[in-house]
């Protein structure tokens, strides 16, 4: 082949292999995460596959209660989205078999992300701290609205006159709290956070990377922790307690997952006495707010709301 003719053949395979590198560098995410895209919710009723997941160690939920939470979620779901949603009923599972659907390269990758409140690393919670400052500086609310939202539920809050002072207190109250949970006892004798992984959030928002086949959890486990990403106000105010998240799920009919916490509904310790004002729960308000959470869920998985 003539040298002209080869010269323009490399050239060719050149220009090939570049246009090749290039789609493939617009197309991938410049780290793992990907945006997910809206689900498709036009056809109606939209339906949700969903378990409960109890822990035997603290208070149960009813199997009529829960049913009484799914209708009362269903009826704000059209109210408040104009969407019609239904549930399809999975038998009870205990929260180990949820969690055995956790892969293993997960865990190994995101272990990294949880922090011990018992033996907290100082450049992680200087991070969470850093992280909440951004957030509230960047909320667009004011400074004052924020410290006197706050100030009732912090632990020192009369220290706080600024968003730093606020940011501290509030990582200092997220602490605290949450060791709360590592003297509490449950119903067995041994405390509440025992050493199992079910309390943590990171596991919670990483079940959807395995072969989870449902679209919503409800479960009676307690979901308190504390990571190294994700910080926010209201978590740290009830040292680190989550009642509901919405996940990314691979196996998601609407490319997500929800899972709902009621264990805060449900028991009455002393701390959770205290952050609402000593005031217990009657049936109907649990059902109330628990499906007032799950409807807040829904409108992250079906819209990606935030909040």
């Amino acid at each position: 082949m003539p040298f002209g003719k080869r010269f323009a053949l490399i050239i060719l395979v050149l220009v090939a292999v570049a246009a090749a590198v290039v789609f493939w560098l617009l197309r991938k995410p410049a780290d793992d995460w990907r945006l997910l895209a809206l689900p498709d919710i036009s056809s109606q009723p939209l339906s949700l596959r969903i378990v409960y997941a109890r822990n035997p160690r603290f208070a149960d939920l009813p199997e009529a209660q829960l049913q009484n939470i799914l209708q009362q979620t269903s009826v704000l779901m059209k109210q408040h989205f104009a969407l019609d949603v239904v549930f399809e009923n999975s038998n009870p599972v205990y929260v180990e078999e949820l969690f055995a659907q956790l892969p293993e390269k997960v865990k190994q990758r995101r272990q990294s992300a949880i922090i011990d409140p018992r033996n907290a690393d100082q450049a992680d919670l200087a991070r969470m701290r850093n992280e909440l400052y951004e957030q509230l500086v960047s909320s667009g609310n004011r400074q004052q609205n924020l410290i006197d939202y706050a100030r009732p539920y912090l632990l020192n809050g009369q220290a706080v006159n600024d968003i730093a002072s606020l940011s501290r207190a509030l990582i200092d109250t997220h602490l605290a709290r949450l060791r709360y949970w590592y003297e509490d006892k449950a119903s067995d004798g041994k405390p509440v956070i025992d050493g199992s992984p079910y309390n943590q959030w990171v596991w919670w928002d990483s079940l959807g990377y395995g072969n989870l086949p449902y679209d919503v959890v409800i479960t009676n486990q307690l979901v308190a922790s504390m990571e190294s990403y994700d910080a926010a106000m209201h978590a740290s105010l009830r040292g680190g307690i989550n009642g509901g998240t919405m996940s990314y799920s691979r196996q998601g009919r609407y490319g997500g997952y929800v899972f709902v916490s009621v264990f805060a509904l449900l028991n009455d310790t002393d701390m959770l006495a205290g952050l609402r004002d000593a005031m217990h729960y009657t049936d109907e308000q649990i059902v109330q707010y628990a499906a007032a959470t799950l409807a807040h869920e829904l409108g992250h998985l079906f819209f990606h709301y935030d909040h």
